[in-house]
Parts: structure tokens; C-alpha cells; sequence
């Protein structure tokens, strides 16, 4: 995540009134080396839930290479809402805040019955503001990491805020969130964040040493990968409960009379999706996700096989559809008699061998093995086996080459077809019948909402033609205004156009439409499945463009 900057926000504090923000300059501190002796103001508030009142913060200096230095200061929280105010540090620069008390709790709605500690790394200046929270500590030791590794104290904390954001998925710098405002604008969804992971870290029972544990697992390289995973994953699990977020805001409320941050929290970036999920459970094999490069390298399997070689990975589908799987050999000689199949996940899955006998899908060839799935859904869990010969101990592959590409676009429901803007083309793409009767052809869907009553006129071209047919195309009519089709049953099927053998690169479909939400459904009839590349060749889906618009 690039390009953000360090907003000056002016906080509702009960302490002091700043003249002004401190400057956001390349060094991050407001033009002021960490070593400089010009005196500094800092203010803020703490936060886990709301540190109470009397509780201590300190402040220290630290010294270029991110070592605390010789100078400190101490003060108190002024108010039950967390304010500290330092009126003039002897030092200006990069200064380690610390808070430490007991604090409101935002789940039980109750001061909480022990005390915890938090940190903040910031660039302490004549007037500045900053607050300290999760956020702020988890981050801080990164910080110091970095300076000690030869990063300027700028470089440094924007290096680890930025870090930090790409995993929790938030655009705020740490110290300008507030888990009491909901007033913030574009902030409020930072601002939900943060209290959602507050409330979250409670509601899982993470002690003062697992905040620890996440901010050390943190510092080291700018991921949670470590020792601190299980805390994480307790943090993300219990974030899942719908009702956590809404009862921290209502315990906020009635405690400090104020509107706290409010919005959704399923797009909150550190909830990991099945993906991240699926690397933050699985450690026995291999991890690879629709989402990653198209292309990913598939390590060998057991050493030492004299026949042939088995190797298996779990494969997350984040999108609906149906995929084509493709495996090449990446090293090694040529090899034969190779195939691939495609489980339903289980934990019990080796890095050699998938355990379920419930199939997604299987292949046979010989240098590249490519195959078909069944329709997948969104965020599935699968296991992918392959065979191959000859093995790496007779100069087979050491490693092999996956390609993992999505044949079409959206599925058979509304909130699954891909929204289109009318009189803008969208690139799409399209693939060819599966194999399996019981299965869905692997059609492409598209919604739009026509807005008033008229004529409309579906376009879909761009795409190669083989002399044996074109595009189909049915629309599908949201009759009853619910926010779903259902085709075949009770909505309104409009017929297609292009059918079989029409030799076009062109399908064009008109109709005098209500007003409503209407779902296109595009289907391959060229018989042309594939377009072929080289060394390896992998098998792609059938490329147009759609375009919806009212003539």
C-alpha cells in the first residue's frame, strides 16, 4: 500500500487546544532529527477499550538506532476517556509513548479487573497529536526493528505502518484512530476496525503476554508468521460472532455518551478470508489460492519414490465458477502417464495425499495434464493430487507447474452475476460445457438495472469464431422485485439469439424492458474452448466483451 499520508485531524480531547499539526515532512517527525533538544508537546488518548483515569503514561527518547535513550517523562490519563497530555518534553523527535492501567472493557461493559500496557512509537514536535491503541503497539516494535537495521526513524515507522495496513486493510495512520468516533468520515471504517480487533482480542482472552507475542512476531519481518499465528487466529475467530461488534458500540454508548464508529464488518481486511484462512490452519502441505499468481510452483512429493511420484496441496477457489487445472513439468526431463485429481478438502490431508474420496475433478495426459472442474463455489477448500513419472530421483520434475485459471464469469444466482454499467463494454470471458451431466455448463452471467421503461440492446463480440456457432444469449427477468432468479421456475426467460451454426463474431440481443434487474446469461456455443500458448501451454477461457445499453 503506497501513497498515503499523515493527515493533520484536530481530536476531541478534554486537555489541551493545539496551535497546529505537526508537520508532515520526508523525516516524519516534523523536520526534527530524533536527537534534537527542542522542547515538544504531545497529546492524545489511550485505548484498548478507554484507559481509565490515573492511569501512567511515560515517554522516552529513542537514540537513531531505535534503543530507548536516557531521557523521560511521565504524566497521567486527565479523564475516564483515556486523554494524556505531555505539555513540554525536554526532546523532540522519535519518542516511545506507553500507557498502563486498568481500562474500560467494551464486551463486558465494565472497568476491566487487571491492568494492561500499550505502546506508541511517534514523532514527538512542539504540538502533536497522537493516540495509542492496539494498532499503535503492535506496530511499535517494528519500528525500532527497522532503526536498528540502519532505517531512518521516517523510513522506518512509515515502512511499518504501512505493513501493518496491507494486513488489517486499513488506509488510517494507527495514531489518528479513535475506537469512540464515528464522526470521522473516510475514518470510520478504519475506526471500526480497530474496535472490532478490541473487542475481538477480549472476546478471545488474549493476555498482556500474547499482545506482546503479536507485536514481537510483527517486528521482525512485517508479518504475523510466527509464534504469535494461534493469537491471531483466536483474534479473527472470535471477530466472526455477528453480535460482537454491535455490543461493543452499545457498551461505548452508554458508558461515554457518544457515537461510536459503526459499518459492516465483513470487509474488514485482517478477518482473513478462506484463503489466509487455509494458510493460517494448514502447515502439513502446500497452500495454493486462485487469488495468488496464476502460475505457482507445486513442490515435489516424499524423496526417494521409485516408480512414481505423488504430491498433493490444498486449493482454495475464492470465486464462483468453473476452473480448468493445468499441470506442467517446471524442471526435469519430459515425463508420461501423469494425472491429476481434485478432492474435497480434509484436514487430514497429507502434502503427499488427499484422504477424501469425494471427486472435483480429474485429468490424464501426458507433458501438460489439463482438465475441467465441477462448478466450485466461492471461498471452497479442495485437495489437488497428482501423479507423475518419472520420478525426481530419476530425472523427473522436481517441482511442478500449476495453473489454476477461471473459466467464466459470476453464477446462477443475482448476487453472484457480475454487475455491468450500461453503456460501458465490460471484458469478459466464457467457457464450454463441462463434461459432467450433473453439473452446471459453464455459462457466464451478468446483471444491470434498467432504470426506466425502454428499449435495450445486448452486445457480446470480440471474441474468435471457429465457423461453428456463436454466442447464446438469455435474459432473465428479476420479476417480483426480491433480489433473486431463479431460472427455469418463476422469473421470465427471454429467448436466445445466435444459435448453432450461426458462423458470426457477433451476438446481439434487443428487447423492450420494464424497468427492473435483469441477468444475462452468456453461453459458448462456438465450440471454441481454448486459445494455446507455449512452453507450457495452459488453457484459457474464451475472452469477449459485453455491452448493455439502451439504443
Amino acid at each position: 500500500m503506497t501513497g498515503w499520508t499523515w493527515r493533520c485531524v484536530m481530536m476531541s480531547t478534554a486537555v489541551v487546544a493545539l496551535a497546529g499539526c505537526a508537520d508532515s515532512g520526508s523525516d516524519g517527525g516534523g523536520g526534527v532529527d530524533p536527537g534534537d533538544s527542542q522542547a515538544a508537546s504531545v497529546q492524545g488518548t489511550s485505548q484498548k477499550g478507554p484507559f481509565q483515569q490515573g492511569a501512567n503514561v511515560t515517554a522516552r527518547n529513542l537514540q537513531a538506532d531505535g534503543a530507548i535513550g536516557t531521557q523521560s517523562a511521565a504524566t497521567t490519563t486527565t479523564d475516564s476517556r483515556g486523554n494524556y497530555a505531555f505539555d513540554g518534553l525536554e526532546w523532540s523527535g522519535a519518542t516511545r509513548l506507553r500507557i498502563e492501567g486498568t481500562f474500560f472493557d467494551e464486551v463486558q461493559g465494565s472497568l476491566s479487573s487487571e491492568s494492561r500496557y500499550l505502546d506508541a512509537v511517534i514523532a514527538a514536535s512542539q504540538a502533536s497529536e497522537a493516540n495509542i491503541n492496539l494498532f499503535t503497539h503492535i506496530q511499535s516494535q517494528r519500528v525500532r526493528t527497522l532503526m536498528g537495521n540502519g532505517q531512518s526513524f521516517a523510513d522506518a515507522r512509515s515502512q511499518a505502518e504501512q505493513e501493518w495496513q496491507s494486513i488489517v486493510g486499513t488506509s488510517t495512520p494507527a495514531t489518528e484512530l479513535d475506537l469512540l468516533d464515528g464522526q470521522s468520515g473516510s475514518a470510520e471504517s478504519d475506526n471500526v476496525s480497530l474496535l472490532l480487533f478490541s473487542a475481538a482480542v477480549l472476546q478471545s482472552g488474549l493476555s498482556q503476554t500474547d499482545l506482546d507475542g503479536l507485536r514481537d512476531d510483527f517486528a521482525d519481518d512485517g508479518q504475523i508468521n510466527g509464534n504469535a499465528q494461534s493469537a491471531y487466529q483466536s483474534v479473527t475467530t472470535a471477530a466472526q460472532d455477528p453480535q460482537l461488534l454491535q455490543d461493543a458500540r452499545d457498551n461505548l454508548q452508554s458508558e461515554f455518551d457518544t457515537e461510536p464508529p459503526n459499518g459492516d464488518a465483513s470487509g474488514i481486511g485482517w478477518i482473513p478470508g478462506a484463503c489466509e484462512q487455509t494458510r493460517l490452519n494448514v502447515s502439513n502441505r502446500q497452500i495454493l489460492c486462485t487469488s495468488d499468481d496464476p502460475l505457482a510452483d507445486l513442490n515435489r512429493g516424499a524423496p526417494g519414490q521409485s516408480d512414481t511420484a505423488r504430491t498433493a496441496a490444498a486449493v482454495v477457489f475464492e470465486t464462483a465458477g468453473h476452473y480448468r487445472i493445468e499441470i506442467s513439468k517446471s524442471s526435469g526431463n519430459a515425463f508420461g502417464g501423469n494425472n491429476w485429481t481434485l478432492y474435497n478438502f480434509d484436514d487430514q490431508d497429507t502434502r503427499e495425499q488427499c484422504e477424501s474420496s469425494a471427486e472435483q475433478g480429474s485429468a490424464t495426459g501426458d507433458s501438460v495434464v489439463e482438465g475441467l472442474t465441477n462448478r466450485l463455489n466461492d471461498d471452497e477448500r479442495t485437495c489437488l493430487e497428482v501423479y507423475y513419472a518419472p520420478t525426481p530421483d530419476n530425472g523427473g520434475p522436481s517441482e511442478l507447474r500449476v495453473g489454476l485459471v477461471p473459466l467464466n464469469d459470476g453464477g446462477p444466482s443475482l448476487d453472484e452475476a457480475v454487475p455491468l454499467t450500461l453503456g460501458e463494454r465490460f471484458a469478459g470471458k466464457i467457457g464450454n460445457y463441462v463434461g459432467s451431466g450433473s453439473d452446471f455448463p459453464a455459462y457466464s452471467y451478468y446483471r444491470f438495472q434498467a432504470p426506466t421503461d425502454g428499449t435495450y440492446r445486448i452486445t457480446v463480440d470480440g471474441y474468435s469464431n471457429l465457423g461453428s456457432g456463436s454466442m447464446r444469449i438469455a435474459l432473465f427477468e428479476d420479476q417480483d422485485n426480491n433480489g433473486s432468479i431463479t431460472f427455469f421456475n418463476d422469473q421470465e426467460r427471454f429467448d436466445f439469439t445466435g444459435g448453432p451454426g450461426t458462423d458470426s463474431t457477433s451476438t446481439t440481443l434487443e428487447r423492450s424492458l420494464s424497468a427492473g434487474t435483469y441477468v444475462v446469461r452468456v453461453f459458448n456455443g462456438t465450440g471454441y474452448r481454448a486459445t494455446f500458448e507455449s512452453d507450457p501451454y495452459y488453457l484459457t477461457s474464451l475472452e469477449l466483451s459485453i455491452l448493455v445499453e439502451q439504443p
